[in-house]
């Protein structure tokens, strides 16, 4: 994609970076057009991390107490924060633009701060969408969650509920303005390409072949009946898994779909037991990873330090379990997918069970302050009775 905005691809400047809106090649574009030697997709990616994790460390600062804030903002970048810079991935980027906007922007309307803060964090979850509109699916679930965990506390806390819904009222009409736009970005993003013939042809046959390609590969033999019918070879089939193919008259569009939906007829038919899923998530070898690592530290100190409310972290952890077995099921497990799913998973956590633990830890001083405030004045009236007498 940055070959494709930079010229390196015909010549000439493109916004059409594929799986990337094309609003974003747009704003980028007159970076190249001032100076064409630096990769302006890469510097803009990386500063979206930064600006990103900057973000979220600044409400974790407000919301949290300080140690706790900086130890959870310590891990956070030790972990994410370096897999993100080194590992640089569009798909991670989105996860992370996303997740970071819209709890920044759920933050900012729940607890009322600035409108400076809602319209940055809106635009960081807009731009996050840009990259990978998919990524809503993964965070979404994540989100739905802890805008439930945060309904439900304004419910409780809110005495006079003409106030509470007065309230509701203004966070679903800035969530609803906040989806319009994500959806009409995604929309010009499809008008961008369906209106030209040849960007839509390619767009189509671009997904019929990542169809092929990302599909699991059972062999020729598996879909050897199907394909014959329409002309596709054991060779021909050899050529589109390794993306060997040019001659669009032997694999035209037609027949790349024809045989994309053959291979993945098949596919859904394939019965795969839970043995053989087991034995699969084992082999991956996710406890290795540090982002998991970093979620399993997370966990304990939830439940060490907050048993009341840990159930909010198992209930995480049970969405983010659902993400990565339904991935095993779809036989699509890459490293991308699997660090959305940690990251949304660990902000999650530390969205709701570490900020109930600060929560219930400042109920406890107060409760402390107003017994001994009690005792004070106890004492005091009692020596200004003795004082009367």
């Amino acid at each position: 994609m940055s070959a494709i905005l930079s010229g390196a691809y015909g010549g000439s400047l493109n916004p059409h970076l594929i799986f990337i809106n094309v609003l974003w090649g747009y704003l980028l574009t007159p970076f190249y057009l001032i100076l064409p030697e630096i990769s302006w997709y890469l510097i803009f990616q990386l500063l979206l991390c930064f600006l990103s994790f900057t973000i979220l460390s600044y409400m974790l600062l407000k919301k949290l107490n300080r140690s706790m804030a900086l130890m959870v903002i310590t891990l956070l970048l030790t972990v994410f924060g370096s897999d993100a810079y080194i590992l640089m991935q569009f798909t991670k980027t989105a996860m992370i633009a996303v997740m970071a906007g819209s709890l920044v922007f759920l933050w900012a309307l729940f607890e009322q701060r600035s409108l400076r803060i809602e319209i940055s964090a809106a635009i960081l979850c807009v731009i996050g969408t840009w990259f990978r509109f998919n990524i809503i699916y993964l965070a979404g679930g994540f989100l739905l969650f802890i805008l439930i965990v945060e309904i439900v506390r304004v419910w409780k806390n809110e005495t006079d509920h003409r106030r509470f819904w007065l309230k509701m009222r203004k966070i679903i009409s800035a969530g609803l303005l906040l989806i319009l736009v994500v959806t009409g970005c995604k929309l010009f993003d499809d008008y961008s390409y369906n209106k030209d013939p040849e960007y839509k042809y390619f767009k189509e046959y671009s997904e019929a072949r990542a169809a092929i390609v990302d599909a699991s590969d059972y062999g020729y033999e598996a879909y050897a009946e199907e394909l014959q019918k329409i002309g596709i070879s054991e060779n021909d089939y050899k050529m589109m898994r390794n993306w060997n193919f040019a001659d669009n008259e032997v694999f035209s569009l037609d027949i790349m779909q024809k045989a994309a939906d053959i291979i993945q007829d098949y596919k859904k038919k394939v019965e795969r037991s839970k043995e053989v899923i087991i034995e699969e998530i084992q082999n991956r070898g996710l406890q290795g990873y540090p982002v998991f690592l970093a979620c399993v530290v997370l966990t304990i100190l939830s439940i060490v330090f907050q048993r009341k409310n840990c159930w909010t972290a198992i209930v995480i952890w049970g969405i983010g379990f659902a993400y990565i077995l339904y991935c095993f099921l779809i036989e699509r497990t890459v490293y991308r997918t699997e660090y959305a799913v940690f990251l949304g998973g660990f902000l999650g956590a530390v969205l709701i069970t570490v900020a109930f633990m600060f929560i219930d830890s400042i109920n406890n001083v107060l409760d402390k302050g107003s017994d001994s405030m009690g005792s004070f004045k106890y004492e005091y009236v009692l020596n200004r009775l003795k004082t009367d007498e």
